[in-house]
């Protein structure tokens, strides 16, 4: 059952993501919801066992991954911004936004 809802997530989430990207018009919708559906099962077969006994994710997991989602996205929100707005390249958006610390406060 696991898998059936891997593809079925994975081919939605295939077709969102080529609509963000702009990507639908060059590739299909097929084959958008095909590369979805292979990277969903590339996924669940790599996670799957990470994820111990049965394959599911238990509640603690779930939130420390919501919270490293958040985390990161606000770390890199102002590199998002340099993308989008400011037209510039992911690399040099990177590179302006991201501060590397040296040493102790």
């Amino acid at each position: 059952m696991g898998w059936i809802i891997a593809i079925i997530v994975g081919g939605i989430a295939g077709w969102l993501a080529s609509m963000v990207m702009g990507r639908d018009a060059s590739m299909g919708i097929i084959l958008n919801v095909i590369v979805g559906c292979v990277g969903s099962v590339i996924g669940n077969a790599v996670a799957g066992p990470l994820l111990g006994v049965g394959g599911t994710l238990t509640l603690d997991q779930a939130q420390l991954l919501v919270e490293t989602a958040i985390d990161e996205c606000e770390r890199f929100y102002p590199v998002f911004q340099f993308v989008l707005w400011g037209g510039k390249s992911p690399t040099e958006a990177i590179a302006a936004s991201l501060i590397e610390t040296r040493g102790e406060a």
